[in-house]
């Protein structure tokens, strides 16, 4: 999944590289988050909220499910776009948390998977404020992606299939076309759905070069910050 990539601008030391024991096979799937913000904000949208982190006069900060996790990352990216000096980040053990987080303004904004959010944002509890990535989430039809606010910014969750580097290339490829098969089935798109996920088919190659975009991607957030696991 997506921490495959990130976890090698994560970690120092790790038992394995990522990069060399593993071959990878086929992208399955991909998935959004969602911008969300406290009602408590006067922003409604990704330029008036990244205004607000900028003005050092509001009192703001953005939870996450943990450290060096795609909503950190997320968030990172956005308070180094806003050019705000310091945004504190509150690391939570998981949405539940978050979410308690955001209707009660301890924090203001958070960057979390559809499925977690959809209810509350229906219910007028925090705000929706933009999908993150390249298209708008089923969930939430109605939530403009960041690039259609002029923020050309499209990172997602993702989940792939790998197995052991040095496998044959006619393998991984027949490996492949068996996953694709199973990917134009129906009610896999449907079972995807419920869990926020759509389908993606990428094969060895492309998958591969994905991967490598996805370390381009981060590597410049994680350095700035200094995000670190070890």
């Amino acid at each position: 999944s997506g921490p495959l990539a990130a976890n090698v601008l994560l970690y120092k030391k790790m038992p394995y590289d990522p990069l060399k024991d593993l071959a990878p096979v086929a992208l399955v799937a991909e998935t959004p988050t969602i911008l969300v913000a406290s009602n408590a904000t006067s922003a409604n949208d990704a330029s008036g909220l990244l205004k607000m982190m900028a003005d050092a006069n509001n009192r703001m900060a953005y939870a996450s499910p943990g450290a060096g996790t795609l909503g950190h990352l997320n968030m990172a990216y956005l308070v180094s776009r806003s050019g705000a000096a310091n945004i504190p980040h509150v690391p939570y053990p998981g949405s539940p948390q978050i979410i308690s987080a955001l209707i009660a303004n301890d924090v203001q904004m958070a960057a979390l998977p559809p499925p977690a959010v959809v209810s509350h944002v229906k219910a007028g509890k925090f705000k929706a404020i933009a999908t993150i990535g390249p298209r708008r989430s089923s969930a939430l039809p109605d939530v403009p992606t960041l690039k259609e606010q002029g923020i050309d910014f499209e990172p997602v969750g993702w989940f792939g299939v790998a197995t052991t580097a040095g496998t044959p290339p006619d393998i991984l490829e027949a490996i492949h076309r068996y996953i694709g098969a199973a990917l134009k089935d129906p009610e896999v798109a449907s079972a995807y759905r419920t869990q926020g996920l759509d389908v993606a088919d990428l094969g060895p190659k492309a998958f591969a070069a994905y991967i490598d975009e996805e370390i381009v991607r981060w590597k410049p957030v994680i350095q700035r910050f200094g995000i670190s696991l070890d």
